[in-house]
């Protein structure tokens, strides 16, 4: 986000696993909201395997 906006480095974005729901914290805007999509997105499947223990292997693609 630093290389869109330097007021990005104010945005506070976490993520927690409750239960078994995945929460993501996003920005306010909508503009921000899909620059952020478009970086979490194409990872989202394998965090979730991560999360489920069925994938194990971080360091690759």
């Amino acid at each position: 986000s630093l290389k869109i906006t330097r007021r990005a480095m104010l945005s506070r974005g976490v993520s927690v696993v409750r239960n078994q729901t995945l929460i993501v914290n996003l920005p306010g805007s909508t503009k921000a909201v899909e620059e952020a999509l478009a970086i979490v997105l194409p990872q989202l499947e394998h965090g979730l395997r991560i999360l489920k223990g069925s994938a194990h292997d971080c360091a690759r693609k």
